[in-house]
């Protein structure tokens, strides 16, 4: 709620604030990452693959909420079945965690402090 409050003289819309205040979250939930995985590897240059994931499932979560309003609003459809939407949400969560977070710490062979 922070940002969604900074951006209250700015923006007028409502869903727009929320949108850009969830990708901001995790942007700065990225990069503080970042800072934790540069200290575990003992000041190592960062690859920013963590934060990519973490904007990354930010803009995805945007755009789930953006095509379920869709589908609900506007086209009247009814919502994809809940074990299905979590199945498809998890998945996701899955692979893109094995690219952008385990890929990168194998490919460096960490070296603790």
């Amino acid at each position: 709620d922070p940002v969604k409050a900074s951006l209250k003289p700015y923006i007028e819309e409502d869903g727009v604030k929320r949108v850009f205040a969830l990708i901001m979250a995790l942007t700065i939930s990225g990069i503080m990452h970042e800072m934790m995985f540069y200290h575990m590897t003992c000041g190592m240059k960062p690859s920013w693959e963590v934060t990519y994931f973490f904007v990354l499932q930010g803009f995805c979560m945007a755009f789930e909420i953006g095509i379920k309003k869709l589908w609900v609003r506007t086209l009247g459809w009814s919502l994809i079945h809940p074990v299905v939407s979590v199945a498809l949400t998890v998945g996701f969560v899955l692979v893109t965690s094995y690219w952008f977070l385990v890929l990168p710490v194998l490919r460096i062979s960490v070296r603790w402090c």
